[in-house]
């Protein structure tokens, strides 16, 4: 019986023995597990005791990692939230809210049904953004080309407009003597020899049949000694043609109102219903700072003084009172059929009354207007044709901005989007690249007219 218990109580020691290695190793495996999560070092050489339950707990703890990568996408969606928010926010405070948001709905679903058709083909396509979001190059104004001034030509019917500025054209050696000597061959075969300077700009046979101008009609001019170069806009000054006649003005910087000064013809034009009050008052109002007063057909007056300064008197009342500042507004005696006092002053005892210099001269000393070619572009369309070269194209002026080959724009207000195929100055020269305060046509794709 003591040999029993003594057994027994050996065997109690065992079981206590156990008992205390299993707290041990229970006790290492805590401390392996703290260090793990506290330095992450590979576990110590008494971790090599544990029991087979502790093994098959171990393949566990990998899942405990992905817990940690979806806490991070929250912030980026919330970032991305938050600037998607505030950009639509910025859009909605312009006006373009709904037709911004319908935009980016057809675009959403077209890059939608591409990457579902990419899909399908099993072929890993990025789809790119349109043209419009992608920025465009810098585009500069080369230093040595001088801005552009654009001069709208105004003034009442048969005021001798169209002859005052062939003959300058002329004189400056803008025009082919071969087509000065067509022209005048065939006014003088049809008796209308006095018009043969005018189609130098008048060219339609309408226009030619009917001696008065109905579409604006564009020169460019370049003055060696003036401050920019010169796009001179012949408008109509018959009353029925007014629209176009608004059309070129609106595109002007600068008026030159051509008077006649013969007796009764001034009258006519300025009194009641004549268009030299309402051409100055157009051009007032379509944003023309500057007007030249042109006293035209002085040779019939044999340069008149006092006929002149009647004039002049007259029309400085009605300028000052019609809102043109002092200052804003010239006067210069001409004769545009004889070509004198155009280019150079007419020398002659007949004007030594006149102080002043010749059209040029006033023209070299006129002041381009400020414009802002790195603002957004902004083009004011002036007219809407179809070429059998081109296609479809549009004319205007660049109010703000640079327009460039190849470059996507957007019509308003309905927001078509269209390329640009070529650029066409007045000069009728095909350039790279336009900018603000330039007057070209453009062929565009992508339209449908």
């Amino acid at each position: 019986n003591n040999n029993n218990n003594n057994s027994k109580t050996n065997h109690n020691s065992n079981n206590n023995n156990k008992n205390n290695t299993t707290t041990t190793n229970n006790s290492n495996n805590n401390n392996n597990n703290s260090s793990k999560t506290a330095t992450k070092t590979p576990p110590t050489t008494a971790a090599t005791t544990t029991t087979a339950k502790d093994n098959t707990k171990s393949p566990k703890t990998p899942k405990t990692e992905p817990k940690t990568e979806p806490k991070t996408e929250p912030k980026t969606e919330s970032k991305t939230s938050n600037l998607v928010n505030s950009i639509s926010e910025s859009i909605e405070s312009f006006g373009f809210g709904e037709e911004a948001k319908k935009y980016q709905s057809e675009h959403q679903t077209q890059k939608n049904d591409d990457d579902f058709q990419n899909q399908d083909d099993g072929i890993s396509i990025s789809v790119h953004p349109t043209k419009m979001n992608q920025p465009k190059p810098k585009q500069k104004k080369p230093a040595n080309v001088k801005p552009t001034l654009n001069l709208a030509v105004i003034g009442h019917v048969d005021a001798g407009k169209s002859t005052l500025v062939g003959h300058l054209l002329i004189q400056l050696g803008l025009v082919d003597e071969r087509i000065v000597r067509k022209n005048a061959k065939e006014s003088e075969a049809i008796g209308k020899r006095s018009f043969a300077i005018a189609w130098t700009l008048d060219e339609s046979s309408t226009e030619r049949e009917r001696g008065v101008t109905i579409q604006c009609s564009y020169r460019y001019i370049e003055l060696p000694k003036g401050k920019c170069n010169i796009c001179v806009v012949d408008a109509p000054g018959h009353r029925d043609f007014v629209p176009n006649m608004i059309a070129g003005t609106s595109m002007a910087d600068v008026a030159l109102m051509v008077i006649d000064a013969r007796p009764g013809e001034f009258e006519s034009g300025f009194q009641f219903g004549g268009q030299t009050k309402e051409h100055t008052l157009l051009a007032r109002a379509l944003g023309v700072t500057h007007i030249i007063i042109v006293v035209n057909k002085m040779d019939f007056l044999n340069w008149d003084e006092a006929r002149y300064n009647d004039i002049c008197s007259l029309m400085g009342d009605f300028l000052l009172s019609s809102g043109w500042k002092k200052g804003s507004f010239d006067f210069v005696p001409v004769s545009g059929l004889n070509g004198q006092n155009l280019t150079k002053k007419y020398e002659s005892q007949e004007l030594q009354w006149y102080k002043g210099g010749s059209l040029v001269n006033i023209l070299e000393n006129l002041d381009s207007t400020r414009y802002y070619p790195d603002l957004p572009l902004r083009i004011c369309v002036n007219d809407v044709f179809t070429t059998q070269a081109t296609g479809f194209a549009v004319s205007g002026k660049i109010e703000t901005g640079t327009v460039f080959k190849g470059m996507s724009v957007v019509f308003m207000p309905n927001f078509h989007e269209c390329q640009i195929k070529t650029i066409l100055t007045q000069n009728n020269q095909m350039v790279e690249s336009a900018f603000a305060g330039d007057m070209v046509s453009l062929s565009l794709t992508g339209v449908d007219p």
